[in-house]
């Protein structure tokens, strides 16, 4: 085994084997450090039944950063990168979102905030980070970690803005890759409308949503329409309750998209959310609606008390 070319001192340990062949095995236990992902570790073997010798390089495999290229206002973007090697499971990954002069650091919801303007710790909330490390055995422990970025897509921040994913390891950065969004204009692709509630409305009268998609739509579009209630949301399907009427219109270049309930008192407060979504995986748009203000059927303000007296045509005349 070699290191950058140079020869390791290795544990070397050789057994037969139940039906008269060997077995060897090489060991070599290091602390790797964010300097090896350029050293390549070669294990070389050679043997009277393999010619010229065979060797196998073991090195810090990074992958590109992946996402969507057809960001538009509204829609929803993921960004992956992963990372794969011989390193210790106190490996991390951070993600930067620079533009211009504006830099701001994104790190899984368990991390604490460091800390700096509460602005800048705002706007970290609309991005949400997840890292994922898996093992298997190969010799000896062999990890992938694989980092995401999503976010809601807005033009101002997001187009030509540099997205890095950073590997740190003991507070030093072990590699980096970089990726540019670009967002494209609604005009010409496609734009979506809000949803439109009235500024109150009566309990069990019949209540239509709407929210319509318009311009170069694909075909597989599929609709989703979630209810947010007291920080609960619930997916709303005609199959788990009969109080709701999912429907939509699709013609060419438009869907429209429609929600039918009967409001209840329980129901004053709801936020209703529709999501556009492609292959019924990514979410191409989202709108949410104002919160819905219910009122009951009947007033309930309390009865009229009158002074004894007389009536006659044009009001009361007191005694």
């Amino acid at each position: 085994m070699k290191k950058g070319g140079e020869l390791l001192g290795c544990k070397i340990n050789k057994w037969r084997n139940f039906n008269g062949t060997y077995s060897l095995e090489v060991m070599y236990r290091t602390n790797v450090t964010y300097a090896d992902g350029n050293i390549d570790y070669t294990c070389s073997v050679h043997h009277s039944t393999i010619r010229e010798g065979r060797t196998e390089k073991l090195k810090f495999l990074l992958s590109d950063i992946v996402g969507w290229k057809d960001w538009t206002e509204g829609s929803i973007a993921t960004l992956k990168c992963s990372i794969t090697g011989r390193y210790s499971k106190n490996i991390s990954a951070v993600w930067l979102v620079r533009q211009g002069d504006k830099e701001i650091e994104i790190k899984e919801k368990q991390s604490l905030h460091p800390a700096g303007d509460y602005k800048v710790m705002q706007e970290q909330d609309s991005y949400t980070c997840m890292n994922i490390v898996k093992s298997k055995f190969v010799g000896g422990l062999r990890h992938s970690l694989c980092s995401t970025l999503s976010f809601q897509v807005h033009k101002q921040r997001h187009h030509q803005a540099e997205f890095i994913c950073r590997f740190m390891k003991a507070g030093k950065v072990l590699q980096e890759k970089k990726y540019f969004g670009t967002v494209l204009d609604s005009c010409g692709f496609y734009s979506v409308s809000d949803i439109c509630v009235p500024e109150t409305c009566k309990e069990g009268e019949k209540l239509t949503l709407s929210c319509t998609m318009k311009g170069s739509i694909p075909q597989d579009i599929s609709i989703k329409w979630e209810k947010d209630l007291k920080k609960e949301r619930t997916l709303i399907s005609k199959e788990r309750d009969a109080n709701y009427q999912v429907t939509e219109n699709k013609t060419q270049g438009q869907i429209c998209a429609f929600l039918t309930l009967c409001p209840t008192c329980e129901d004053s407060g709801a936020v209703f959310t529709v999501s556009f979504s492609k292959n019924k995986g990514r979410i191409l748009a989202k709108r949410s609606s104002m919160p819905l203000k219910v009122a009951g059927k009947y007033s309930k303000c309390p009865p009229t008390t009158h002074k004894s007296g007389h009536w006659k045509e044009g009001g009361l005349r007191h005694a």
